[in-house]
């Protein structure tokens, strides 16, 4: 104490996220969405996020709905190459 008043620790139980840069402004922009009611305690930077530990599982969910919705199986890629290849495409 320097003499002055009281000071407040606050502690919350958290989990570290590693990730990509990609996934990390995806998670920023769920945890806006959410307002009071976000996930992310702390930005650690490049380290990753600091979130609310029982969010973790709900998180893991919707980043692997978001890759699945922006992943083209092998079967799409070949039949846009096709495509691609009659057009005169590259």
């Amino acid at each position: 104490m320097d003499g002055g008043g009281n000071k407040t620790v606050h502690i919350e139980k958290g989990t570290v996220l590693q990730c990509d840069s990609a996934i990390k402004v995806y998670l920023e922009s769920l945890n806006e969405d959410l307002g009071p009611d976000g996930f992310i305690i702390e930005d650690l930077g490049e380290l990753g996020l600091f979130v609310k530990r029982e969010k973790v599982s709900d998180l893991e969910e919707k980043v692997e709905k978001m890759l699945d919705s922006n992943h083209f199986d092998e079967e799409a890629r070949k039949r846009t190459r096709r495509a691609q290849t009659k057009r005169g495409g590259n």
